[in-house]
């Protein structure tokens, strides 16, 4: 499943930038892409389970003597004082990679037809540089569209009397909230310089990039 739904990131991200329904040619298209960012899902999510064992067993350590005297003191608040902002801050750092992979880095593999490691490089070079405070406000502002759409999908689901929470049905039916919330970051990305053209002559986009190489 985790593969299926890499293979189609790209199938709706070329869905939107073209308009059109294609199922098979982009399946076919980005099948190297696809596989890609699979393969950097599975490495990123091992990752994080071991890290969050390593921080569950540390935390474990530090609170066994609490733990076979059966009382809670202070190892046990040690143990909760040490482990969960290290929880915190694994789970904040795997929010931030999610939101960079879906948002720019996806659109980098799609556009320049490249591996999820070569788009990393290229988001980090051509997007981030230079441009935090700008990254930070479109989050904020990610954020604030995002409760939006949960509360239009909450009134989606209400008024079709929980038909919208139909797996298929429900994609149907709230199709234009995921067109809505996929185009946010093509068009923010759009600004960057016709390096980064995702909507027309995607061609002329790479081509334009690789004369700059040049």
């Amino acid at each position: 499943l985790a593969w299926v739904q890499a293979r189609g990131q790209f199938m709706l991200l070329d869905g939107v930038a073209h308009n059109r329904g294609e199922v098979a040619a982009p399946w076919k298209d980005f099948a190297a892409e696809g596989n890609s960012l699979f393969g950097f899902n599975l490495v990123f999510g091992v990752t994080l389970l071991v890290g969050i064992a390593l921080i569950a067993a540390l935390g474990f350590v530090l609170a066994r003597p609490d733990i076979r005297a059966e009382e809670f003191g202070r190892p046990g608040i040690t143990a909760l004082l040490v482990s969960l902002p290290l929880l915190l801050a694994c789970f904040f750092i795997a929010a931030v990679v999610s939101m960079l992979l879906h948002d720019f880095v996806i659109p980098a593999m799609y556009l320049r037809r490249q591996g999820a490691l070569a788009a990393w490089g290229t988001v980090h070079r051509e997007v981030l540089r230079g441009r935090v405070s700008t990254i930070v406000l479109y989050f904020l502002m990610k954020l604030v569209i995002g409760m939006a759409i949960g509360i239009l999908a909450l009134l989606g689901m209400c008024l079709t009397c929980c038909c919208a929470a139909m797996p298929y049905i429900g994609t149907v039916i709230l199709l234009p909230l995921f067109v809505f919330g996929r185009t946010y970051s093509l068009c923010f990305l759009e600004q960057l310089g016709a390096g980064w053209r995702f909507f027309g002559d995607t061609e002329a986009a790479v081509a334009d990039v690789n004369n700059e190489n040049v």
